[in-house]
């Protein structure tokens, strides 16, 4: 017998065919864009790949470092490493790659003198340094470790990191990190040339292009200092000026100093230090640290001890990367004037 079939069987028929075809459809733009997304994670993983910079100092040297760049953009805080005498940017080990991973933008230099960072200054140019503006005479001045003298530790202050500062500003306006939220680790000679630097930088005039309290700042940026049994006999470098400022309640920079409890003297040195740098009220309220660790070692050896390493992660996450300070646009007022008019 013939009969007829029911609508609603029509409907359930009708609304499977356009359950598959979306389906279809879905599988088809899914198929199309994986080879974009799979494209996309691997930029941005290249993005976040180390890579060689050069940093041109304002006295002709040419200084070799490693850029770790963060993920995180303008919201990443960012860390110079600064190695030891006679050492490089090598001798951090691992440690610039976890504070990668854990949302930092790192740079590693070698200091003027030292590891890729070896060469001359141009002859007859000016070269001012902290104490004195001198003038190159005849042939090109080299800079090596073995030879460094007063004006050349005061010029790794006022060229070297200056020339770094000026790498961290063009990535900060690039929205590629904020350069307000600042830390460095310092190990020896690295440690001294950290507290000058940290102390010229407070003490920086901001741009004249506002009222007072509306400026455009020009340093002030250092949050935190991490100090790797800091060499206090750098000839050219004074170290009691440079912890006379940055003491200052209003400035709050913390400071964690690190020594190996074996070497007598380094403990000596180096607790000398850290009471010079701290008031009673900075170690009540935990803005200055003092660690010992039970070894004779000193500067970046310390990090061979895996405490050390993970004290200098949970200080800078509270003491840089916790500061409260967004991305700011750090480029003078009157400088962006000039450049329309």
């Amino acid at each position: 017998m013939g009969g007829t079939i029911p609508s609603a069987t029509f409907a359930s028929v009708t609304v499977g065919r356009r359950r598959m075809l979306a389906i279809t459809s879905c599988l088809v733009l899914l198929a199309t864009m994986l080879p974009v997304l799979q494209a996309q994670e691997e930029k941005n993983a290249d993005d976040l790949k180390p890579r060689p910079e050069v940093f041109t100092t304002k006295d002709g040297i040419s200084i070799a470092g490693t850029y770790w760049p963060s993920g995180l953009k303008q919201d990443a805080s960012v860390i110079v490493l600064l190695h030891g005498a006679n050492g490089n940017q090598l001798d951090w080990g691992a440690l610039p790659k976890k504070l990668q991973d854990e949302g930092f933008a790192v740079i590693a230099i070698d200091l003027r003198g030292h590891g890729q960072s070896k060469g001359a200054t141009p002859a007859g140019e000016a070269v001012e340094t902290k104490t004195a503006k001198t003038k190159a005479k005849g042939a090109k001045s080299s800079v090596d470790a073995g030879s460094l003298k007063a004006r050349d530790y005061g010029a790794m202050v006022r060229f070297d990191m200056e020339a770094v500062k000026a790498f961290i500003y063009s990535e900060h306006q690039q929205h590629k990190l904020n350069m307000n939220k600042m830390g460095i680790v310092g190990a020896g000679l690295g440690g001294t040339v950290a507290l000058n630097f940290a102390a010229v930088d407070w003490l920086k005039a901001p741009h004249t292009d506002g009222p007072v309290g509306g400026q455009t700042p020009r340093g002030q940026d250092v949050r935190a200092l991490v100090l790797l049994t800091p060499d206090p006999d750098i000839t050219g470098l004074q170290l009691p000026d440079a912890i006379k400022t940055l003491r200052l309640p209003e400035f709050q920079v913390a400071m964690l100093f690190c020594v190996g409890q074996k070497n007598k003297s380094d403990m000596t040195q180096t607790k000398k230090l850290y009471d010079q740098a701290a008031t009673p009220k900075d170690k009540n309220e935990a803005r200055m640290y003092f660690k010992d660790y039970n070894t004779p070692a000193r500067g970046t050896a310390l990090l061979k001890n895996a405490q050390v390493e993970a004290n200098i992660s949970v200080f800078l996450k509270k003491h840089v990367q916790a500061v409260a300070s967004e991305w700011r646009d750090r480029e003078s007022r009157l400088g962006k004037k000039k450049k329309s008019e």
